[in-house]
């Protein structure tokens, strides 16, 4: 498990903190009770799997 504030430094460093915090926002609607911290680490981990990089930085236009 790794500090909140490590996970939003790595998903601003990546260009996806505003879909990481959305993906946390619907955690917290399923699981209210989960840790601020688990909730990041499931959303960083979610999105960085659905969105492939390359040197421009977050591509979408093809899937993992």
């Amino acid at each position: 498990m790794a500090n909140t504030e490590d996970i939003l430094y790595e998903a601003r460093a990546l260009g996806i903190y505003d879909r990481v915090m959305k993906e946390s926002r619907k955690l917290a609607k399923k699981h209210p009770y989960m840790e601020v911290a688990d909730r990041m680490d499931k959303a960083i981990i979610k999105i960085k799997n659905e969105t492939s990089y390359d040197m421009k930085g977050p591509n979408e236009s093809y899937g993992v």
